[in-house]
């Protein structure tokens, strides 16, 4: 008599721990959202399958050498997007300015 108690409450629990195991679960926690909707960073740097770093994007002051940068932090200085090469060069460059010369992107006087 016990025995069989004891076979139907297990068989009982079971179903029941079934049931509620299904019904009933815990969010998953995740290291971040799934879905992100805006990723800030000051530079991303692009690396190969070794870890060889092919170029970094990151942005630069878009104003004539030797102009002084403002000490006010709440003055926005335009910039230039980059892409930077392995040895620092400069290899592609993006500006809101449609008429900057040509010296800018090559490091020569445009005069």
């Amino acid at each position: 008599m016990t025995r069989s108690l004891n076979i139907g409450l297990a068989l009982a629990a079971g179903v029941l721990g079934g049931l509620l195991s299904r019904n009933i679960t815990v969010p998953s926690v995740h290291a971040q959202s799934q879905d992100p909707k805006e990723l800030r960073a000051q530079s991303f740097t692009l690396t190969d399958s070794a870890g060889h770093v092919l170029g970094t994007f990151t942005t630069r002051p878009a104003l004539p050498p030797g102009t002084r940068l403002p000490s006010d932090p709440r003055i926005a200085v335009p910039s230039n997007v980059v892409l930077l090469g392995p040895a620092g060069n400069e290899m592609w460059s993006v500006s809101a300015d449609p008429f900057r010369p040509v010296g800018r992107l090559t490091g020569e006087n445009p005069r």
